[in-house]
């Protein structure tokens, strides 16, 4: 089977212009997430932690070959749901969390051919839990100080 050629690919996503690295992203996700936020001079736990991510590809269709041999070309992963919306496949900037609540998809006009702009809710179905913290110390422990200290 001879591969799919990069006019094929540009061809078949050609639909999609999501700009992810441009001034205004055509499809951003926001929500809330937990972390820390500062207070006082400290961080303090917080669960209303505001998260923006970014579309920044259309995933493909998983390729299939068929019985006679005859690779199906690079598709975007996208489902007509018969009732005038569509469900797509998208990959964004950072996970999303089990954890992340309020997620609402912002899309900007002409982020899909013929797309209007819009808001969407979204349903968190991840269940990937957040990973803890990486943090260090800002002071070496037991070192030796002469003179004063700032805080």
């Amino acid at each position: 089977m001879p591969p799919d050629t990069p006019a094929q690919w540009a061809a078949n996503f050609a639909a999609y212009a999501l700009n992810p690295n441009g001034a205004s992203p055509a499809l951003t996700l926001t929500g809330t997430t937990n972390g820390f936020i500062p207070s006082g001079g400290t961080a303090v736990v917080s669960s209303t932690v505001a998260r923006t991510l970014t579309a920044t590809k259309v995933l493909r269709k998983v390729v299939v070959a068929t019985a006679a041999g005859i690779r199906d070309a690079k598709n975007p992963d996208e489902t007509d749901n018969g009732d005038g919306t569509i469900t797509i496949r998208l990959a964004l900037s950072q996970h999303v969390y089990a954890g992340d609540a309020g997620l609402t998809l912002t899309a900007l006009t002409g982020w899909r051919t013929g797309a209007t702009a819009q808001t969407i809710a979204v349903t968190n179905n991840s269940t990937v839990a957040a990973p803890a913290p990486i943090v260090r110390w800002t002071d070496v422990p037991y070192q030796l100080q002469s003179g004063k200290l700032r805080a």
